[in-house]
């Protein structure tokens, strides 16, 4: 059964028309199959939320907003009765899909929530052209839920373990993150301009721009591109980290190649975004150049993994980041392990020494996974540096690395693309 999210006084005649319609369509599937073939969706609920604009409410508060405000308390007050009789959610909008009509319609305000739902627990977005179809497909998620292998969760279960998780991470990781507004309607606003790159999104990177080149001299410059730039890029981030929910998957084992153990640091934060139980290894600062100048080294790690044996051959001095203090001693660990390579994702930084020396650990990373097969040595590579140079970052995709994350404040954007990969 479907039905629409809001009081009867909240519900516009045109959405109640629409649930009145998807109800019959699915009163005729229930006539035409047979019942023990719809055992699994008997008493289950769909809410309909549509995505109008606030015009449509005739001064009253929009569907989406009051379902956006409900949602925030139900975060602020320790969980609730929002979702508790309710399985699965129909988004619905009158705008075309998947850009929408204009940067700040309820549409696009609403994407990284929606890809939230969609993503962790059972949810849909549809427009007319498409409601049929998704109804169907959302049907289909539900009486398959068992099978579902764990990667869909109920909708409670969606914002009191993983939404309200993220949320206090990003409270605790960022100084001075406190909105002028509710969290959740500050990170869904940030989301979208950010992905639009409109001029409220970068006005106060040109202002910057000229405050260093002496054309201003307002102190206040350097303290609103903190906030409007520089902090609301690491929260649109987080938006974007919140939108795929990395949580939801089960945990990964990361190797990271880098020479500054002060990375470290960026490490533990974006950790916490990261599936539970999940490990990060920081290789020593001189370790990278046994891919490049040590050919014993490679020997050893191809002869090892054909073998399927002999890890004490195949060490990297590294350690988990958890562990890195300002004196640490890494110690020689294992890369394989009968026979196959133990991590499931390798980050590799571009410059190392005082050249980018990245991008030939990444061409060799390839060569060994492409002569080994990815039933032993099964990894994504990422690129990671401070360059923002054109040719260093496309060359690294050349070589072979499947996303690129920025040292300087983007790093955030790691678990984003961990969680993208994770779900292709």
């Amino acid at each position: 059964m479907i039905e629409a999210w809001g009081t009867s006084e909240e519900i516009p005649d045109d959405v109640k028309s629409i649930v009145e319609s998807l109800n019959r369509f699915i009163s005729f599937i229930k006539k035409t199959n047979r019942e023990e073939n719809l055992a699994s969706l008997k008493d289950k609920k769909i809410d309909f939320i549509p995505l109008f604009e606030q015009e449509l409410y005739n001064h009253q508060e929009s569907i989406w907003n009051s379902f956006l405000n409900k949602l925030q308390n139900n975060i602020n007050n320790n969980g609730g009765e929002l979702f508790n009789s309710i399985n699965a959610i129909l988004f619905y909008t009158p705008e075309e899909i998947p850009r929408g009509d204009f940067p700040e319609s309820v549409y696009n305000k609403s994407r990284m929530l929606r890809n939230f739902f969609e993503n962790t627990s059972f949810a849909k977005t549809a427009n007319y052209r498409n409601i049929v179809e998704k109804l169907k497909e959302l049907i289909i998620e539900i009486e398959n839920k068992d099978k579902s292998e764990g990667k869909k969760e109920d909708l409670t279960d969606a914002i009191n373990k993983d939404l309200k998780t993220q949320l206090n991470t990003l409270e605790n990781n960022i100084a001075n993150s406190a909105p002028s507004k509710p969290l959740l309607e500050d990170l869904s606003e940030i989301y979208t301009y950010r992905s639009f790159h409109t001029k409220e999104a970068h006005g106060d990177l040109r202002r910057f721009k000229e405050f260093l080149e002496g054309k201003r001299n307002d102190p206040k410059v350097i303290e609103d591109f903190k906030t409007n730039y520089y902090l609301a890029r690491q929260k649109h981030d987080i938006a974007s980290i919140i939108s795929v929910n990395p949580l939801r998957f089960t945990s990964l084992k990361i190797l990271v190649i880098d020479d500054n153990k002060y990375i470290a640091d960026d490490l533990r934060k974006v950790k916490k975004f990261l599936p539970k139980d999940t490990e990060i290894f920081l290789t020593d600062e001189k370790e990278y150049k046994k891919f490049i100048n040590d050919p014993n080294f490679i020997k050893r790690l191809y002869k090892s993994l054909e073998n399927g044996g002999n890890n004490e051959k195949t060490t990297l001095k590294m350690e988990e980041v958890d562990k890195i203090k300002e004196n640490s001693n890494f110690t020689g660990k294992p890369i394989s392990e009968k026979g196959k390579f133990i991590f499931h994702y390798i980050i590799v930084d571009l410059l190392l020494g005082n050249y980018n020396e990245g991008n030939k650990i990444i061409r060799q990373l390839v060569k060994l996974r492409d002569y080994l097969g990815y039933e032993k040595a099964s990894f994504f590579i990422l690129a990671l540096s401070l360059s923002e140079d054109v040719d260093d970052i496309s060359r690294s995709f050349e070589e072979g690395a499947l996303g690129y994350v920025w040292k300087f404040n983007r790093i955030y954007q790691l678990p984003y693309l961990i969680a993208e990969l994770e779900e292709s």
